[in-house]
């Protein structure tokens, strides 16, 4: 039986391409069908792997497997620092399928840049930014003008999917990639950003419900105005070094969703806060109207100064004990591949390939690639494409 070939690999490289994705050696070897001795063995140059090993390790760390012949372990993205976990636990390193998530966001990002380039599309910067300093309420006005986004236009569209689509397409005209993350959970990271320019890069977990996704775009818009790149998963109690921070942006992301001069009623708003009794039926009722979650508008009647501290801590736990008792499906289930491509790389970067491709400066290959999906659904996705920009 013929022997089988050697990958003439560096080791460090092996050692970079596990820790950098995420893994352990007990929990690569298993995936691998090794054992872990022989996995250290590999990593420490006292032995190599196969070819057929060397694949099997790329697809674990869903890396090239081209990545393994470099001279020396290339510089990978720039791991954001502040990851929180969910307030009240313990801080813990980020799972292989987040840093998947972040990693791909930035090669991403690196490919709309390119392929913006390619079709001279000058892609616009954000002409605002922000500082803790600032009064929230005021912030979220000059964004909301920024988005070209009115209270009458918020209050048309249908809640859940419409709603999130709209803020999103009003994100992406503004410069912003908006991805959505798939293979997460939330109990993990509601969403994170990276603060690069241009092309900024917001991501929201689709397993989220479409109004919690609508409050992380805010959210998330303003740690890219501070010039802050971070995971978040909105918890204000989760670290206090960045709870400043996380305060702040909840403010504007809230105040974005729900001015107080519509809750205070002034000028041609509808005055909310005229012999109104806040029962769950009224704060369901006027939370539908303006697309938001019942817990971000009883949060916003804390700030009107229209019920306390208490009121709010105690439907933010009626709301959770609902949430978890209901457990409501979200669009992370099964999909066809144009429907996920197109949901996960939002309209902006789909545009971008597509448009590259009508011009011939990109293969039919790299569509595939940059689409993540086989050329077979390339018809269904024009089709999606064009639908979702003309509704």
């Amino acid at each position: 039986m013929a022997k089988s070939v050697q990958a003439i690999v560096r080791p460090e490289l092996l050692a970079w391409a596990r820790r950098s994705s995420g893994y352990d050696l007990e929990t690569t070897a298993k995936k691998v069908g090794i054992n872990p001795q022989r996995l250290e063995m590999w990593e420490k140059g006292d032995a190599r792997p196969t070819i057929k090993q060397l694949r099997n390790l790329a697809r674990v760390y869903k890396r090239p497997i081209a990545v393994f012949y470099l001279p020396k372990p290339p510089r990978d993205f720039q791991a954001i620092k502040d990851f929180r976990a969910l307030a009240g636990s313990a801080p813990r390193e980020m799972s292989p399928e987040l840093r998947l998530a972040i990693r791909q966001a930035h090669e991403r990002r690196e490919v709309a840049r390119e392929l913006a380039e390619n079709i001279e599309n000058e892609v616009s910067m954000i002409p605002m930014s922000a500082r803790l300093q600032d009064d929230p309420e005021q912030l979220a006005l000059e964004i909301r003008t920024l988005l070209g986004v009115s209270i009458e236009d918020q209050r048309k569209w249908s809640p859940g999917r419409v709603s999130f689509n709209n803020w999103r397409k009003a994100f992406e005209d503004l410069g912003i990639l908006v991805f959505q993350i798939y293979g997460t959970g939330v109990n993990e990271v509601r969403g994170f950003s990276l603060n690069t320019a241009p092309l900024p890069v917001i991501a929201v977990n689709v397993k989220d419900s479409h109004n919690a996704r609508i409050f992380t775009l805010f959210h998330e818009l303003a740690h890219i105005l501070l010039h802050n790149t971070g995971v978040c998963d909105l918890s204000e109690e989760a670290n206090l070094s960045s709870a400043k921070v996380e305060i702040f942006c909840n403010m504007v992301a809230g105040a974005c969703l729900l001015p107080m001069g519509v809750i205070m009623g002034e000028g041609e708003a509808h005055a909310y806060v005229k012999d109104i009794e806040w029962t769950d039926h009224e704060i369901q009722r006027i939370s539908g109207e303006f697309g938001i979650s019942r817990e971000t508008f009883t949060r916003r009647l804390v700030f009107a100064g229209l019920v306390d501290e208490a009121f709010y801590q105690e439907k933010r736990e009626q709301y959770q004990s609902e949430h978890d008792a209901t457990s409501p499906k979200s669009d992370a289930g099964f999909a066809p591949p144009h429907v996920k491509a197109l949901s996960s790389l939002g309209n902006m970067f789909v545009n971008l390939v597509l448009q590259n491709f009508y011009q011939g400066n990109i293969t039919a290959n790299s569509v595939s690639d940059y689409l993540d999906m086989k050329l077979g659904h390339l018809g269904k996705l024009e089709s999606a494409f064009s639908s979702s920009r003309n509704s």
